[in-house]
């Protein structure tokens, strides 16, 4: 993934060379509007950057409304999964693993080329995750195994646009998320002798680097 974010950057420069200009894209005076998603997995079917493997953004899918040389971000994201096994037709083991991640904020842009631009900011950020695991051992008798998390915080943030024409760009961002969290624990058998709820609160801290291309659509 390294090798990912330095040849993005290369291209960032190779191309920037040509065009110094230090002021503001006009565009940004027409269209108010962007709407971004994360391209990343789909660069990696067309390049081989020496892994198969790449870290989720956070948000898959953003919008912006520009408001001079900033911009009001909501991003998105969701991850949705569930299994059912059965083994030797006595034992059902279903399990469903769900996360939705939310951010709204702020960024503002540093003009600093024609084609590139810089941006900071920083996102109020909410996630909701919810683990279920239930084993079923014949018609009467189970095992329930379930964990909800809420996640608060707030996440200051760094990226850099470059701009492929009035309307499309691509960029990547980096970001520091600092969470208070909250998760509830719940432990249910059908003869209740084992049976628990406990819950836990705390503080977290997560850095997020550069390893993501984000495509982005002015309208």
């Amino acid at each position: 993934m390294k090798n990912l974010f330095f040849g993005f950057l290369v291209v960032l420069f190779a191309i920037n060379v040509s065009g110094q200009v230090t002021t503001p894209d006009s565009i940004k005076s027409e269209c108010k509007n962007i709407i971004g998603v994360d391209a990343t997995g789909l660069l990696k079917q067309f390049f081989n950057f020496g892994s198969t493997y790449y870290y989720n953004y956070k948000y898959m899918i953003n919008y912006r409304r520009i408001i001079k040389s900033s911009a009001v971000r909501f991003g998105f994201s969701g991850d949705f999964h569930n299994e059912d096994e059965n083994t030797n037709d006595t034992l059902n083991d279903k399990y469903t693993m769900n996360t939705i991640y939310l951010g709204l904020g702020i960024e503002h842009y540093c003009y600093i080329g024609k084609n590139l631009n810089l941006y900071f900011g920083a996102d109020l950020i909410s996630n909701y995750s919810i683990q279920d695991r239930k084993y079923s051992y014949d018609s009467d008798s189970y095992s329930q195994h379930k964990t909800e998390t809420y996640y608060y915080g707030l996440s200051p943030l760094f990226g850099i646009v470059f701009r492929l024409n009035s309307r499309l760009s691509i960029s990547t961002e980096t970001s520091f998320d600092i969470w208070y969290y909250m998760s509830k624990y719940k432990n249910f058998y059908t003869d209740s002798e084992h049976n628990s709820d406990s819950k836990t609160t705390g503080f977290d801290t997560q850095f997020n680097a550069p390893t993501c291309i984000n495509f982005r659509i002015k309208f």
